[in-house]
């Protein structure tokens, strides 16, 4: 939930590469006990809020250019441009995740040293 909320206000104020960076700070402070898990809730988060805020983005215009690009690229609908959306999001935000994750094991590790 923090992911989600967090990530939406940041990238409503600051762009889109605060998709990385969020999900990058929250899981370096509060990491969970398994890297999968880390990417997993940073993914499905962020797949919500960008499968979300495109399709708001699009219903915004009638979803005219949403239509012009399903036929462009010979797809079925456009719920699957919106599905896409929200996987590259999603893909960002679990290596943001990641490395959050990576990073606070490295130092945490480099301590011990």
């Amino acid at each position: 939930m923090l992911i989600t909320l967090g990530t939406w206000l940041a990238c409503y104020w600051f762009g889109w590469r605060m998709t990385v960076l969020i999900p990058m700070a929250i899981t370096f402070i509060l990491p969970e006990r398994n890297v999968i898990l880390d990417f997993l809730f940073c993914f499905f988060s962020i797949f919500i809020v960008w499968t979300g805020y495109s399709y708001f983005l699009s219903s915004t215009n009638h979803h005219l250019l949403t239509d012009r690009m399903t036929s462009l690229f010979s797809m079925s609908n456009s719920i699957t441009i919106f599905t896409i959306t929200g996987i590259i999001g999603g893909l960002i935000a679990g290596a943001g995740g990641s490395t959050g994750y990576f990073l606070h094991h490295f130092l945490k590790n480099k301590e011990r040293s």
